[in-house]
């Protein structure tokens, strides 16, 4: 039976999808919210037009229409800003009550009060004027100020014994109302405080309860004491338990909202609730926080960092979809929902029934009636029609949507034009006009509006003619598909509607940018913010603005504005209309219905909703055609159930062997013996062969039973192969070693053989990637070594080596994925054309530099030979081996540069020498032995400096090329001692004068011997020894050295 419940399950789930799809029940306060870069905490009135805000941080902000300006005058939290008299008296957070004087720009401090045992360090909470006092209250209690000149606080509540025995202790009273004028009601965290304003008596009820917040509405005393509200007043008091937590309320509108720091609570009974997450925090530690603007139908509420104005009419109730469209027909109307679902109001009635909805349908933006057909245009830009009675179900059996027409261009407005025999539909379309009867005419463009924007068009009732309104060209009118200009309009720009009354002669208003015109009359009216003129009758006319209506009325050839209404509703201007003398205007809200003039007498029409739709009844024929499919796919699984049971345990029996497969391949031991023939039996159990179910199961539960005796066996040698693997990754010392062996512990301590076996796979593969890239670096050190260093290439390619070596102990193998990378990358380059081409290059260079020195010798020539033959066919030759053998190629070249340049830097050297001799010659007072010696050493710094670096150089590469002369036959232990230094200088140039190279290598005293003994007992006994090496290697310096014997 399980089965069945899935299906049932599956099908009420789908139609709750439905459900939720088409209702939706993201709720809001409908809020407009203004900004402050600063944490407010309180709001307080002073007009209808001004009104204060303060923050947590001593500044108090004057919030007007027009504008914001804040003013710093404390540091800490603002509680309240009472303007009484001539000054503002405001409540500081633990700095008390403060009179301030604010001449318009700047506020001035008058005077602080400090009250008994706390002076000035306590908090004002709130502050009410009343017979000439100021009550006021604390988070020591209520206290009072008598008159204006008063200094010294009393203390009301709790009395000054209180306050002696209990110095300092808070007595919190908060929030507080004012009723009938001589009673002062607070909330305090010991009850209800009532305060008598002209005996100053205070008495208390609900002792001992703490009450959070206290208002009056119809003379109803309202107090909030946590999850707690009672509703006292006439003799009469209610109690009504709460299943939240608030701080703060208001009523608007017969809605009661209950805040607390993150929700806001709404009800109209104070027994069913609608909870809202609000977008930002209350302030909730201020009890001023909310503020009734009844001038412009709002309710100003204070968040973290901004100022909401909260509708007093909300749609939180509201089952309707919002209304978009409206039309009438013979003083019947028509409403279309966001939903698409079109709704009938009979004449003279106050209820709207469903009559028709779409299985699908783009959203309608705008529709029109005659003679019981629908025409409306939707967003795709297609006009429709659809004939409708008011009955639904017949609608759904008859009535068919067809399309009309089908524009490319962007619609600007849409109307039906009707006469008594024919129908026509005008369409505004981009700077065009197009005209098409109904009743099978064809698209017709009408010429004269070619260039014109046509922005709306007006149909007065009961009338043939239609107006045309545009945004640059004036406005127009006529019928049936000639119109022509009206004077006096054909300049005014920016018309956006017109409305004719039917009084003679007629009265034109027209709404043309921000004005609204009448015509013949020389005054107009700023209407800023207003969409669409509406006529009631022959003397009223209303505006549609953002938010709320404005009233305007025909006076003696004048329009004068009379009235302004329902700030706080944003109504639809395309489903708003005047119909005998009644206005129907559709919002979010419904449809507000009343009289011209008694706009304080509206009502709600009473749209009904049907619980059928056309979507709703396809989606129950296919669910029932789904249900009839499911159950035979169910009465067909049923049967095979048992069969897949069998595969599942087959299944699960393959995983577990898996699992024991993986943990076995990382052990030492032969386990494959053992699991084949597992394997084999679970592969030789099937559901259809000659063996029952029951047989079937026995065979497989003996399988299960020898895994998991395989699985106990292997477990402590698991564990035991995972500690010796946490053992060798800590040995590595590398960054992740520690995380590694940690995670390695954790599987060990939780005792799952999957969780160690997992940690063990891991573990190995991190083994084998650290080896992995230990052998591709040896790899790479062994292949550099020796080899001819290309920028670009591998120039530093041992050094970036020898960087990640050691970063592989700072940083994880994830994070230097991209080092090692670039690493191969470089690696590979050694073998790419590119390298070749570099190597072809260094070459040509090479050989251009040896081919251009002068007087080449034979170890030169030598040294070409040897370059050219490298050069040969370097395509096919190895390339590791090709760059060692160019790096000797390079060191034997630079042996040759390097002695040259050394040579003719000890020229020089010789020449400033001689100067330097002949000019102290010239001198009277000459200068002999060590202080000429200073002299010249003076003036051949730079150059000395130069021979050490070249005979540096020449060394380094020597050392390279011909190691076995210098340390085996020459016996050199170093290369900076004296022999190596004059040697270096000799093969430079064997005629170069002894008495100088002392000179030259900045050395003090007579290197003759050290010449003899480089010559007698290095060179000379070692001739034959450095003559075979000069046969072997022709281009070494071993020529030169035979030179010296």
């Amino acid at each position: 039976m399980k089965i069945y419940h899935h299906i049932f399950a599956s099908i009420i789930i789908f139609f709750s999808l439905i459900s939720c799809a088409e209702q939706g029940n993201d709720k809001s306060l409908n809020e407009t919210e203004y900004y402050f870069n600063e944490r407010l905490a309180s709001i307080s009135e002073e007009n209808d037009t001004l009104c204060w805000l303060g923050d947590e941080y001593g500044k108090v902000w004057r919030v007007t229409n027009s504008g914001r300006q804040g003013y710093k005058i404390a540091f800490d939290r603002i509680y309240f800003v009472k303007h009484l008299g001539d000054d503002y008296w405001i409540g500081v957070r633990n700095s008390g009550l403060q009179r301030w004087h604010f001449d318009g720009s700047r506020f001035t401090l008058m005077h602080c009060y400090p009250i008994v045992g706390k002076q000035l360090n306590y908090s004002a909470y709130d502050a009410i004027e009343a017979g000439g006092k100021l009550f006021f209250s604390t988070s020591q209690g209520l206290f009072v100020l008598s008159g204006d000149t008063a200094t010294t606080p009393q203390m009301l509540y709790p009395g000054a014994q209180y306050a002696r025995q209990h110095e300092g202790a808070p007595c919190v009273v908060k929030k507080m109302v004012l009723q009938n004028g001589s009673t002062i009601i607070a909330a305090s965290n010991n009850g209800v405080l009532r305060v008598d304003v002209r005996t100053q008596k205070v008495t208390i009820t609900h002792g001992g309860e703490k009450i959070d917040f206290v208002a009056l509405y119809d003379n109803k005393l309202h107090i909030l004491a946590g999850n707690r509200f009672y509703v006292e007043g006439n003799g009469d008091s209610k109690t009504y338990e709460l299943d939240f937590n608030a701080n703060v309320f208001y009523r608007s509108e017969g809605t009661f909202c209950f805040l607390n720091i993150n929700h806001a609570l709404l009800t109209k009974d104070l027994k069913t609730f609608t909870r809202i997450r609000l977008r930002r925090e209350i302030p909730v530690n201020s009890c001023n926080i909310v503020l009734r603007d009844e001038r412009n139908g709002f309710m100003l509420l204070v968040t973290d960092n901004a100022l909401w104005k909260v509708p007093m009419h909300l749609d939180v109730f509201n089952t309707d979809a919002p209304i978009i469209s409206a039309c009438a027909d013979k003083g019947n109307i028509y409403y279309v929902n966001v939903n698409n679902e079109i709704f009938f109001q009979k004449k003279n009635t106050e209820e709207a029934g469903k009559v028709f909805d779409f299985i699908r349908e783009s959203p309608i933006v705008n529709v029109y009636a005659k003679d019981g057909t629908l025409y409306y245009l939707n967003d795709e830009r297609q006009v429709k029609q659809l004939a409708l009675s008011g009955q639904l179900w017949r609608n759904y059996l008859l009535s068919r949507s067809q399309e009309c027409y089908a524009s490319k261009d962007k619609v600007t407005a849409f109307a039906i034009e009707g006469g008594e025999d024919s129908v026509s539909m005008l369409l505004g379309v981009q700077d065009g006009l197009v005209r098409m009867g109904l009743a099978g005419g064809q698209p017709d463009t009408v010429a004269a509006f070619s260039d014109k924007y046509i922005t709306s068009f007006y149909r007065p009732e009961g009338s043939a003619l239609v107006y045309l309104t545009t945004l640059n060209d004036g406005l127009f009118a006529g019928k049936n598909g000639s119109y022509k200009a009206i004077r006096g309009f054909e300049h005014m720009e920016g018309i956006r509607g017109v409305v004719v009354n039917d009084e003679y002669p007629a009265s034109m208003v027209v709404l043309a940018n921000d004005k609204l015109v009448l015509q013949g009359s020389a005054d107009s009216i700023s209407v800023t913010g207003i969409n669409k003129i509406i006529l009631a009758n022959d003397t009223t006319v209303y505006g549609l603005m953002d938010f709320g209506l404005r009233r305007f009325s025909i006076r003696d050839r004048r329009l004068v504005e009379t009235g302004l209404f329902f700030r706080d509703i944003r109504f639809n201007p395309n489903a708003s209309l005047a119909v005998d003398n009644h206005l129907y205007l559709g919002c979010n809200l419904g449809v507000l219905h009343f009289v011209p003039g008694q706009e304080n007498h509206s009502s709600w029409v009473e749209v009904q909703h049907s619980g059928v739709s056309r979507r709703l009844l396809a989606v129950s024929f296919t669910s029932v055609i789904i249900f009839l499919l499911l159950s035979f796919v169910g009465y067909r699984r049923y049967r095979h159930i048992g069969i897949k049971q069998i595969v599942a345990r087959k299944n699960d029996l393959r995983r577990r062997l898996s699992e024991l497969r993986q943990v076995s391949e990382l052990l030492e031991g032969d386990y494959k013996n053992e699991i084949e023939p597992l394997e084999t039996e679970i592969n030789g159990v099937g559901p259809h062969g000659k063996e029952s179910w029951k047989q079937v199961n026995v065979r497989l539960s003996a399988v299960s039973d020898t895994i998991m005796r395989m699985n106990r066996n292997t477990a402590l040698l698991l564990m035991k192969f995972v500690d010796n693997q946490r053992q060798e990754i800590l040995r590595t010392e590398l960054y992740d070693s520690h995380r590694l062996a940690e995670l390695t512990d954790a599987a060990i301590q939780t005792g799952l053989i999957e969780n160690i076996r997992s940690q063990a796979v891991e573990n190995v593969q991190w083994l084998t990637t650290v080896r992995n890239i230990s052998d591709r670096l040896d790899k790479y050190t062994a292949d550099l070594a020796g080899t001819l260093p290309l920028e670009g290439i591998n120039a530093d390619l041992e050094v970036m080596m020898e960087t990640f070596r050691k970063e592989l102990a700072i940083k994880s193998l994830a994070e230097l994925a991209g080092r090692l990378h670039d690493i191969d990358k470089r690696y590979n380059a050694m073998f790419a054309d590119e390298t070749l081409s570099k190597l072809k290059d260094y070459a040509r260079q090479r050989l251009g530099q040896l081919r251009s020195l002068p007087n080449a010798d034979k170890v030169v020539a030598a040294q070409i030979a040897q370059l050219e033959s490298e050069t040969t066919d370097m395509e096919h030759k190895d390339r590791i081996t090709l760059l060692r053998r160019m790096r000797h190629v390079d060191c034997r070249v630079e042996q040759i540069l390097s002695r040259l340049a050394l040579a003719q830097t000890m020229k020089d050297y010789s020449a400033v020498r001689q100067q330097v001799v002949n000019r102290n010659e010239e001198r009277v007072n000459k200068l002999f032995d060590k202080r000429l010696e200073a002299e010249i050493a003076g003036h051949t710094h730079d150059l000395t400096v130069r021979i050490g670096k070249f005979v540096e150089r020449f060394y380094a590469n020597m050392d390279f090329t011909d190691h076995r002369l210098l340390a085996s036959i020459l016996q050199f232990t170093s290369y900076d001692n004296q022999q190596a230094k004059v040697l270096a200088l000799l093969i430079a140039d064997a005629k170069v004068k002894r008495t100088f190279i002392p000179g030259m290598l900045d050395m003090v005293g007579n290197l003759n011997p050290v010449i003899s003994r480089l010559v007698k007992n290095k060179i000379k006994p070692n001739e034959a020894a450095i003559l075979q090496y000069s046969e072997r290697h022709p281009s070494s310096m071993a020529t030169y050295i035979l030179m010296l014997t």
